[in-house]
């Protein structure tokens, strides 16, 4: 559906302009900066890059590659774009949920507009003309679509808000602003917006998940998509993680037309090229830039590497750069390229010609990590799998989950595989696994590491305490109607009602929503398992499909389709406020 301006969540918010929240240089203190997105300047003379923790822009001198300067400009930027007019770039700031309209001038940088936005902003995309910007939501799964009164960015304003099948982050606008891609944050879809209806006209999926890189081909016939590939009937067994048949990074290229008409299937044509071969695997794929000779760089954070060739060779090329590397952005001529190092605090250099990193700018100094600072790195770090196919954000994206399911030993057999759990706001809620069988974190993440990711190898010095510690820092998801602002607080109240009354409880127990026993609820997996500990239902209308095996789709069908635990006498009504209640948590 589309929400007109004063509907979205916070675009009833006035609009606010710097002279309110002007940048303040910062100073060179220990901090972490935790770079997300890079933008040059249009006459290349200065590297932006946006730092998603410290909130702030540093400015490199190209000509030196030098840090110039640090500036604050927001709370939790996640992305920063350049535009086709000079001087002036886009950034969101998911902390509080605006759009920035930034001006910069050499080290000059002035924020000339807050816009709010949808809220937990990530993506921001503008029109070629520059009299439209396009916002991706993540939690409140929504696209905000803004207009200017000119190409100088003036006097934006919020005309539609459009509500998406999944949470969104990447998006890309093809044929001459005509079509907006928007790819899926954690799992396989993809949908194309058509800008003038603000209508979603195709929503579809392919073979995969954790979509972090969009770009067309130099001839722009051909979509790419960088992502990995979980194989739900593949075992965890070491063979299989070692071929990449369990786990794999993929380039899938979709035929643009194909992508674009919805007569015709999205797969139509398409290919698909692993990245990273047997024994030397390339686990979970970001960015993707394109030059104008057809070289495709793609920056893979689990094993902190930088790879380019040709769109069917990209994997010619590898180069060790910084930890996770995430951002991408390319020279006019193409022959260098800058990469953002999310972890390393860094921006690498890398001469593409040459083969050859030049330089690594470190964004300032860092202080000593704390033991949850090490154990996010952990997360994210693919050598602590077998051949660096898998770390533990490739099925538990970001924290949450890819939406699929995995055959490991997590229910001591295989053959029966189970749906991936959100670690999102898990804290407290032991004992872990389907089967209830383990009671600490500590053992389940032992556990994944050695029987599902495959590594036999000493761990590393606090990595297990250390990824203990990050994981039951993860807080739950915002609600999805909260995010949304759509909230309706009297069908809430019933449906609380309606869920003791209704004796959920007994399972799904507040605080936490869940109970430590198991229960037999009416389905029996392929190994003969028909009793079951509860997940938290924390969180629960960010995440979907449901049930151990994925049958239900989504809410409607647990309770329509599956009857999960309804009493005969449930009136529509009633399930309908039980759903709200339910997506309130």
């Amino acid at each position: 559906m589309v929400a007109w301006l004063g509907y979205a969540f916070h675009c009833a918010l006035s609009v606010s302009s710097a002279l309110s929240a002007e940048p303040t240089a910062l100073q060179t203190e220990p901090a972490l900066r935790r770079p997300v997105a890079l933008a040059l300047s249009h006459d290349e003379s200065h590297l932006y890059v946006a730092n998603g923790r410290a909130g702030s822009l540093s400015i490199i001198t190209c000509q030196g590659n030098e840090l110039a300067n640090e500036i604050n400009i927001g709370e939790k930027i996640s992305d920063f774009v350049t535009t086709s007019t000079a001087g002036l770039y886009l950034a969101t700031d998911e902390a509080t949920h605006e759009l920035l309209i930034v001006r910069i001038e050499k080290q000059q940088v002035q924020v000339q507009q807050r816009i709010p936005v949808a809220s937990y902003p990530v993506r921001v995309i503008a029109s070629n003309d520059c009299r439209r910007a396009y916002v991706t939501s993540l939690w409140s799964h929504r696209l905000t679509v803004i207009e200017f009164a000119d190409s100088q960015f003036s006097q934006g304003k919020v005309v539609a808000s459009l509500d998406l099948p999944f949470a969104p982050r990447c998006e890309l606008l093809v044929r001459g602003d005509t079509f907006l891609v928007v790819a899926d944050a954690f799992g396989s879809g993809l949908a194309v917006i058509d800008p003038t209806s603000f209508t979603v006209v195709r929503s579809g999926q392919i073979p995969g998940h954790g979509i972090r890189g969009l770009a067309l081909t130099a001839d722009e016939k051909t979509l790419l998509v960088a992502h990995q590939m979980l194989d739900e009937s593949a075992p965890t067994v070491q063979s299989d993680v070692h071929w990449g048949f369990m786990m794999s990074s993929q380039l899938r290229l979709l035929r643009l037309d194909s992508v674009l008409d919805e007569n015709l299937d999205l797969l139509h044509q398409a290919q698909s090229l692993q990245l990273g071969e047997a024994g030397n695997g390339l686990a979970d794929p970001n960015d993707i830039a394109v030059t104008n000779q057809g070289i495709v760089t793609i920056a893979v954070g689990g094993v902190g590497q930088l790879i380019f060739g040709k769109r069917n060779n990209v994997n010619k090329h590898r180069l060790k750069v910084g930890q996770r590397p995430i951002a991408i952005a390319t020279t006019r001529d193409r022959s260098l390229a800058y990469v953002a190092n999310h972890f390393g605090d860094s921006v690498s250099v890398v001469d593409l010609k040459n083969v050859l990193v030049t330089k690594e700018i470190v964004m300032g100094p860092k202080p000593e990590l704390s033991l949850v600072d090490q154990g996010e790195i952990f997360f994210y770090d693919a050598d602590l799998s077998h051949d660096g196919w898998i770390s533990c954000h490739s099925c538990h994206t970001d924290g949450h989950t890819n939406g699929l399911r995995n055959d490991n030993l997590s229910d001591q057999g295989f053959g029966a595989p189970k749906r991936v759990f959100s670690l999102l706001g898990r804290r407290g809620t032991e004992p872990l696994a389907w089967n209830g069988a383990v009671a600490k974190y500590e053992d389940q993440i032992l556990s994944s590491i050695r029987k599902t990711m495959q590594n036999s190898n000493p761990l590393p010095e606090n990595a297990l305490e250390s990824l203990t510690a990050y994981v039951k820092t993860l807080e739950s998801p915002p609600s999805i109607d909260t995010a949304r602002g759509i909230r309706d607080e009297k069908s809430i109240a019933r449906g609380r009602d309606l869920f003791r009354s209704f004796e959920c409880v007994h399972c799904h127990a507040p605080p936490t929503f869940t109970t430590p026993q198991t229960y037999d609820v009416g389905f029996v997996d392929e190994n003969g398992l028909a009793e079951f500990n509860p997940p938290t239902l924390l969180g629960v209308g960010q995440r979907g499909p449901y049930f151990h095996d994925n049958r239900a789709l989504d809410l409607n069908a647990v309770f329509h389709e599956f009857k999960h635990q309804l009493p005969p006498t449930a009136t529509l009504p009633e399930i309908a406020d039980l759903q709200a209640f339910l997506r309130s948590l």
